[in-house]
């Protein structure tokens, strides 16, 4: 199956109180998705108000799904606009990422 890469980038709605009252099960999220090979890279914005998370899908609504079961969604500590791109242009070294998964 092919896949497409997505960048979402993540907004805090919360203060960082709140956030961090969920930060340990997002970061359990995030570890189950990359198990899957679901995500590539993610982390957070500087400064912190909110995140960055690359993931490849079969399409748009399967990543947005993905980012849904996100307990920063459910908890709605955050908002997530998604982007989908082709990478045409890259260093050898991802495109040896590239390879694996598209």
């Amino acid at each position: 199956m092919n896949k497409t890469l997505f960048v979402a980038i993540l907004r805090y709605t919360k203060d960082s109180e709140a956030v961090e009252v969920h930060r340990a099960n997002h970061i359990a999220w995030l570890l189950e998705c990359y198990a899957k090979d679901q995500l590539i890279v993610s982390g957070p914005q500087v400064p912190k108000t909110g995140g960055v998370i690359m993931g490849q899908a079969a399409n748009r609504d399967e990543f947005a799904m993905l980012l849904e079961q996100d307990p920063f969604h459910i908890h709605k500590c955050a908002e997530h606009s998604i982007y989908e791109f082709a990478p045409l242009r890259h260093s050898d070294d991802f495109g040896k990422v590239l390879e694996k998964i598209v």
